[in-house]
């Protein structure tokens, strides 16, 4: 039910089989979205509204034939915003979101005529945020695909922990000798076992922060590789406090993982030959002010239960060696159960 409009919603997809009934190759896949007149959605006839379109004509494609699946529906105060992955014959193809308006909170005598539906990349200051029902920001702006590599990284999946899109990548990787919030972005890095990012301030085998290495010197490192995701990045920019990759310290920047929300001994492959395995959440430093005011706010918050958030990525430890460089592949693996949530390390 969505709270800001006092209706419940739906979105689904469907197929209008073509003239030969034995045969899909000419079915018409639309999709059907609808919300209840009112606040009771126990009538499902007339106390519903529902719509569908074709994607194929709605984006100037007609007779592709593509298949819709895995529907997702957002909406803000007065969108809804759909989500699909499109299959064509060799497979997955691309991702697609479309938006429209929602009505308001009032109940509804009748049925208004169906609104426009246009695709996210046809209208650009038209198109709503994604924004929750409180208003606080919760994905960034997507981008249609341009290709097989964006395709995949708009992939919807549902149902992998930490999993958030279909093909999770290495955005770009950063090394850097010296001390402080900013590594310059490199070609690839080569990851060394037990160390860390060859040639990084912070490769070793015990402790390599400076405050802790002089008061604690043979700690087990276990801040070797700093990961961080790119849709912290997105969010920031909207924000209005755009990064660069590389200016938060981070080692790996990478697409479509939860990273925070993954528990302790995760192992995450980096290509085909290097292996980090999850040790604990990066505490955010005073420095990342200095590389923009409000950064820090922006990556150190409370939650609703009052205990601090941090936000500024995660650190690992390097199980097998390896080159690791921008568009490499991420493989996610889980560790037995009980999972131990990541804490600062």
């Amino acid at each position: 039910m969505g709270p800001q409009g006092r209706r419940w919603l739906y979105l689904a997809t469907a197929t209008d089989p073509g003239a030969d009934a034995a045969s899909t190759s000419d079915d018409t896949h639309r999709i059907a979205f609808g919300y209840s007149r009112g606040p009771d959605p126990r009538d499902l006839g007339p106390g519903w509204c529902h719509y569908a379109f074709d994607t194929d004509a709605q984006l100037g494609s007609p007779g592709s034939k593509d298949l819709e699946a895995d529907p997702r529906l957002g909406h803000d105060d007065a969108h809804l915003i759909f989500g699909t992955n499109a299959y064509g014959p060799d497979g997955f193809r691309t991702a697609r979101i479309f938006f429209t308006t929602k009505p308001g909170p009032v109940a509804l005598t009748t049925c208004p005529e169906r609104p426009p539906v246009p695709g996210w990349a046809e209208l650009k200051s038209a198109r709503p945020s994604l924004t929750g029902c409180t208003g606080r920001l919760r994905v960034g702006c997507p981008r249609p695909a341009t290709g097989e590599r964006d395709a995949r990284q708009l992939r919807v999946d549902g149902g992998h922990h930490g999993v958030m899109q279909g093909r999770p990548v290495v955005v770009s990787v950063s090394a850097g000798h010296a001390h402080g919030p900013y590594k310059p972005v490199r070609a690839k890095i080569e990851l060394v076992e037990g160390l860390g990012v060859d040639g990084d301030a912070h490769a070793g085998s015990t402790v390599q922060h400076r405050s802790r290495a002089r008061a604690h010197p043979h700690w087990i490192n276990l801040r070797q590789v700093h990961l961080l995701g790119v849709e912290l990045h997105e969010e920031l920019a909207v924000r209005g406090l755009p990064v660069e990759p590389g200016v938060m310290g981070e080692n790996v920047l990478t697409e479509g993982i939860d990273l925070l929300g993954l528990p302790v001994g995760t192992t995450l492959r980096l290509g085909p030959h290097a292996l980090v395995e999850l040790t604990g959440l990066r505490n955010p430093c005073a420095q990342l002010e200095g590389v923009r005011d409000g950064l820090m706010a922006a990556v150190l918050t409370r939650g609703e239960d009052g205990n601090l958030v941090r936000r500024s990525g995660v650190m690992a430890i390097v199980r097998t060696g390896g080159d690791v460089a921008s568009g490499a592949a991420i493989h996610v693996a889980l560790p037995a159960r009980p999972h131990q949530a990541l804490e600062p390390v």
